[in-house]
């Protein structure tokens, strides 16, 4: 056991994923503080607002009558008395609405009408006879009584926070399952008419409405609760009548409200969400009671259901709905067109994984973003994608009623996408810094910008190229260290090496290091090169006329400043940064880096300048070199074949005698032509050390 757990200890997570792990866990803190702290209640609501706002319109089912200033001036004060509202009743019942719903409360018993008053006076005074002519005088419980009688109304109760107050009538009501009650909207008693104007109506429903904290009526009750009695909300019941439902059907909670064939979401908290509807539809639905007597009036309230309700200020009834102010009675309408169309926004138990698990997703994602891909085009990658997340909310809300909440989604998209493009951004920064200060003593400057540009075109772990390796030495290099003083000494191979460089830099090449008097280099890396052996060839060409140049300085020649050497091969080799810590070095490692040095050695005894192995002379082929015999390499098993650059001074026919003699140099034949080359070319060095080379060879064999 001991053992495991020190295994365990010992795991360390890969560096690479170290900073995005961070980033991905502090978008998701970042979303929980958001939940947490609250502001994603008020948040979320504001934007089911929006979302809800792009489903379905309901179908137009109502009609609202409007006691506006305008009908108070014709019908009395307000409130109207009872007497009042059943002539209005009755205006309305002339143009054969399916159903009447009062958005106002009838309370108790009448104490506006002739009879009431009547009455109230008897009881304070105690006259027999004023209690008798009372009977007489116009009720008005008795006239909105007769009025109901004509006219399918549905009337109001609110809730008490007090019981007993006022009983009611049990409602038609089937529960399957288990009814969390304790959920709905909870009060201690009812405030209803009495019971004889109940007896009269079609129907009681709960006519009250709450705001969220932020002041919005967003809901409708579709059932309160008191009294241990359950009591549809006033849209509930109105879609009841008017669709001849003999009872409604609760399936569970959550589930499903039945009403005749009209099936809605029933919510934990039994409310309606309703869809932001518009001040012109309304407008479109309203008329004034003012205009009852006429013919267009009657023509909008005919077949539909009426709606009941004030929106004059002395009403009070002004709330603060989803954009705008409303009064209740629209928002009642909004409720029961909902219901009759079918449109109930929801929110499954499902869609709080989906929200759990979407931003985790999408933090994700923003870091993938961050990191692999330009800030430009990340940010737009990211904003692409919130812009796909919101076509995809409204898609879900139109087509199923869903309700998403893509807050949380956002959150951590952006704060993962801005973290990660900070982080990078620094990280970037610091690679290129790394890379200018690697690279930019060895390669031109457009290829270090090529490199902090795109680093990962830079292989760096190592890989196998095709390459040129070149190394060059100052002849007699050690004898000079030994005359110079630190001063002139550092000040030459200054002004020595700045030259080199910039030659091995315009040329394509990469300077691996400097040592001593040596310059080590290769083409062909980091980046492919084009005819990267011409390259380096050209290079070594214009070195060698450089440290010609520059021998003949003052400074050079009163150091005794020596010929510059070269050698060259082609091949594969590894390259990569090879070391440990922060003494990474890029460099190359195989047989044609060990040949290019010991080439550069050759020159001693070859008496050439440049000498060319094998790899680099059979590419570049007669045309840019000749062959100057056979040597042997140390690690190497045969003898190779080594060139170095036509002397300028040859001429075609000198090049073409050379290469004859060279086709087979044993033949006297080809001695001859090679002491003819010799003698019409006497700074041909390499020839002469050649020519000796092959006597030696030659009274080696006869011996």
């Amino acid at each position: 056991m001991p053992d495991a757990a020190a295994g365990f200890g010992r795991l360390r997570l890969p560096r690479r994923f170290r900073l995005p792990l961070a980033i991905w866990l502090c978008s998701g803190a970042v979303v929980g503080l958001y939940v947490w702290s609250g502001l994603a209640a008020t948040w979320r609501e504001r934007v089911f607002d929006h979302v809800a706002a792009f489903m379905r319109q309901p179908q137009r089912h109502v009609t609202v009558v409007d006691i506006d200033r305008a009908a108070i001036a014709k019908f009395g004060n307000w409130p109207l008395s009872r007497i009042e509202l059943a002539a209005l009743l009755d205006e309305i019942g002339k143009a054969k609405p399916a159903l009447v719903v009062l958005d106002m409360l009838i309370e108790g018993p009448d104490k506006q009408s002739p009879a009431a008053y009547a009455r109230l006076y008897a009881e304070a005074t105690g006259d027999v006879d004023i209690l008798k002519r009372a009977a007489s005088q116009p009720d008005g419980d008795q006239i909105l009584i007769a009025s109901l009688s004509r006219t399918p109304t549905i009337l109001g109760a609110a809730l008490h926070p007090e019981r007993p107050v006022t009983p009611v009538p049990d409602q038609p009501l089937i529960v399957r399952g288990t009814v969390g009650a304790d959920l709905f909207w909870q009060g201690e008693g009812w405030v209803a008419p009495s019971e004889a104007i109940l007896a009269r109506a079609a129907g009681l429903g709960v006519m009250v409405l709450d705001a969220d904290p932020d002041g919005t009526t967003r809901r409708i009750p579709l059932f309160a609760a008191a009294d241990g009695q359950l009591l549809p909300g006033l849209s509930v019941t109105a879609v009841r009548v008017f669709r001849k439902a003999s009872t409604l059907i609760i399936d569970g909670v959550p589930g499903n409200l039945l009403i005749a064939d009209h099936r809605i979401p029933l919510p934990l908290d039994g409310m309606l969400r309703l869809v932001p509807g518009s001040a012109a539809r309304e407008a479109a639905r309203t008329v004034s009671a003012a205009s009852l007597a006429d013919p267009a009036t009657q023509t909008e309230i005919a077949g539909r259901i009426v709606l009941l309700g004030s929106s004059a200020p002395e009403a009070g009834g002004v709330r603060s709905g989803i954009g705008r102010a409303v009064t209740p009675v629209q928002l009642h309408a909004d409720a029961i067109e909902q219901i009759l169309s079918g449109i109930a926004p929801k929110r499954p138990g499902w869609i709080s994984w989906i929200e759990l698990l979407a931003p985790l997703f999408a933090a994700a994602t923003a870091v993938l973003a961050g990191r692999r891909l330009a800030p430009l085009q990340g940010a737009i990658a990211t904003v692409s994608g919130l812009a796909a997340l919101a076509l995809v909310t409204i898609a879900i809300a139109r087509l199923s009623q869903t309700l998403f909440d893509p807050v949380p989604v956002c959150l951590a998209a952006l704060v993962a996408f801005a973290a990660s493009a900070i982080a990078t951004a620094a990280e970037t920064r610091a690679r290129a810094a790394a890379v200018r200060q690697r690279f930019e003593q060895h390669l031109a400057p457009e290829v270090v910008q090529r490199i902090v540009d795109n680093p990962s075109s830079l292989k760096l772990s190592g890989e196998m190229r095709d390459i040129t390796a070149m190394f060059t030495d100052v002849e007699g290099f050690t004898a000079m260290t030994e005359r110079a003083g630190a001063q002139e000494l550092i000040a030459i191979l200054d002004d020595y090496f700045d030259g080199i460089s910039g030659i091995i830099a315009n040329h394509g090449g990469l300077i691996d290091k400097i040592v001593g008097d040596a310059v080590h280099a290769y083409f062909n890396v980091p980046f492919d090169l084009a005819e990267h052996h011409k390259r380096a060839f050209d290079c070594a060409a214009a070195i060698l006329a450089f440290a010609e140049t520059f021998e003949e300085t003052a400074a050079a020649r009163a150091l005794g400043f020596g010929r510059t050497r070269i050698g060259l091969e082609s091949g594969q080799a590894i390259v990569g940064d090879v070391g440990g810590g922060k003494k990474l070095d890029y460099t190359a490692h195989g047989n044609v880096v060990n040949s290019a040095a010991r080439l550069e050695a050759a020159n001693k005894t070859l008496g050439t300048s440049i000498c060319i192995g094998p790899g680099t002379g059979e590419r570049l082929g007669p045309e840019f070199v000749r062959p100057i015999g056979r040597i042997e390499l140390r690690g190497r098993r045969e003898l190779q074949f080594v060139f170095e650059a036509w002397p300028k001074s040859y001429t075609t026919a000198d090049r073409a005698s050379f290469l004859e003699a060279m086709a087979d140099p044993a033949k006297p034949k080809s001695a001859a032509i090679l002491a003819r080359l010799a003698a019409s070319h006497s700074s041909d060095t390499s020839l002469r050390a050649l020519m000796m080379r092959l006597s030696r060879q030659a009274a080696g064999a006869d011996q």
